[in-house]
């Protein structure tokens, strides 16, 4: 069936067991030497394969460490976090705190200012009656100086008078 309608002489038959003989060898050298080259390219890929395994294993190691370590610095920093917002809703209270006592104090100092400016009117007043009982003090005692001097006079020479009419009448 094959070779149905090609010559079928001998010499033909010959030359084409020839050729495809020698197309089988080739092909079969072609394979052989695929064959062996195909092993080595595995032994080689399955080297680097393996080493480049080793290297990501490595590597996986690593970073698995350093997620770790990560994890442990989130956690400290959340930590801290937890703790700075608690000192700062402290601070914030103690500031509100502080803030309504200025406030107060304030308020405080305002009406001592008020109150000492009207301490001071008052004492101006008081000053300013106590300087004028103060003269008219000085001025009651001119007077009662002045009275009691003649009053002494008079009494000298009301006494002189009598002593002069007893003696008038001792006569």
């Amino acid at each position: 069936m094959f070779l149905h309608g090609r010559d079928l002489s001998i010499p033909v038959l010959i030359q084409t067991i020839r050729r495809l003989t020698k197309e089988k060898n080739e092909l079969q050298s072609v394979l052989e030497k695929e064959l062996d080259r195909r092993p080595s390219d595995w032994s080689l890929k399955l080297e680097e394969y393996q080493i480049e395994q080793h290297r990501l294993r490595e590597r996986a190691r690593e970073l698995t460490e350093q997620n770790v370590s990560l994890q442990r610095e989130v956690s400290s920093f959340n930590e801290k976090e937890v703790d700075n917002r608690i000192k700062m809703s402290f601070s914030e209270k103690h500031l509100e705190d502080l803030s309504k006592r200025i406030e107060q104090v304030l308020e405080e100092n305002q009406n001592l200012r008020q109150q000492l400016t009207q301490l001071q009117a008052e004492y101006r007043v008081v000053q300013d009656n106590r300087d004028y009982v103060w003269e008219n003090y000085q001025e009651k005692v001119k007077e009662l100086k002045s009275e009691t001097l003649l009053t002494t006079m008079l009494r000298e020479k009301l006494y002189s008078e009598e002593m002069d009419t007893k003696q008038l009448q001792a006569i």
